[in-house]
């Protein structure tokens, strides 16, 4: 009656959401989940999101949004949902949702279906962060690992891989944390494309869990085109990776 009454939509929706992450994660927790599809504009993709968030990764997540070719960084945060461009609005049936609604019912059944391959059991797992300039090194340090019985987990460190693989450590599924990478705090000093927030490299001391910190590619942040750099670093020593990527070097004050 409060919700109906005070005509704030956005409460309404934080409240439907909050509702269904609750039910999601009870159905689960149940053994009665055992994946999750869901459709709609930008509020019901907010919505159905909230719930496949509090799942684990690996149980199926479809969402077919209005939204879905767009950024959707915020609605799948470090989880893995698939999403599908509902292409048209998803009010009502047509020739093109038709098509659309069938694939992706194909596809949270397929994904359901199929059977998850042989885990490694019983591995202890170490979370790395690589960048194409360490794959070297921590391709090394993944074989030492491996033969010492560990189950090595690489995160690419572009912004949504720190943020996943400080998750995952925050959650407790990590023994230990090979950092090489620490490129995304160069990212969020300089307004970068890669930037993880202000909480990276704090999961693992938080958890208590051995670290090993590399200050791997700090010497760069990334950002889009080199057309899209902010005004105050075109005079910055710029390095073009390919057309829709460029590198700030960083300087002694942004690496103090």
């Amino acid at each position: 009656a409060h919700l109906a009454a005070g005509g704030h939509k956005d409460e309404a929706m934080q409240v439907m959401a909050n509702g269904l992450a609750v039910v999601v994660r009870r159905l689960y927790d149940e053994g009665n989940l055992d994946g999750i599809i869901g459709m709609g504009g930008s509020g019901g993709t907010s919505i159905a999101t909230t719930g496949m968030r509090t799942l684990p990764v690996g149980i199926p997540k479809v969402m077919v949004s209005t939204v879905g070719g767009g950024d959707v960084s915020a609605y799948a945060g470090t989880k893995d949902i698939t999403f599908m461009p509902s292409i048209v609005d998803v009010a009502g049936i047509n020739s093109i949702s038709r098509a659309i609604y069938t694939n992706a019912a194909g596809a949270i059944a397929g994904m359901v279906k199929m059977e998850a391959p042989a885990s490694q059991a019983g591995r202890p797992l170490v979370t790395a962060s690589m960048f194409g300039n360490t794959t070297t090194a921590v391709d090394h340090a993944r074989g030492i690992l491996e033969t010492a019985g560990y189950e090595v987990l690489v995160f690419h460190a572009t912004g949504t891989g720190g943020k996943t693989m400080e998750s995952l450590i925050a959650d407790g599924y990590i023994v230990g944390s090979l950092d090489m990478t620490t490129t995304e705090l160069a990212d969020t000093v300089c307004g970068g494309v890669f930037d993880a927030g202000p909480e990276r490299c704090l999961a693992a001391s938080r958890a208590g869990i051995p670290a090993v910190l590399v200050p791997g590619c700090v010497d760069m942040a990334n950002f889009g085109g080199v057309e899209t750099m902010p005004e105050k670093y075109h005079s910055r020593t710029l390095y073009r990776w390919n057309p829709n990527v460029t590198l700030l070097r960083t300087n002694v004050e942004e690496n103090a």
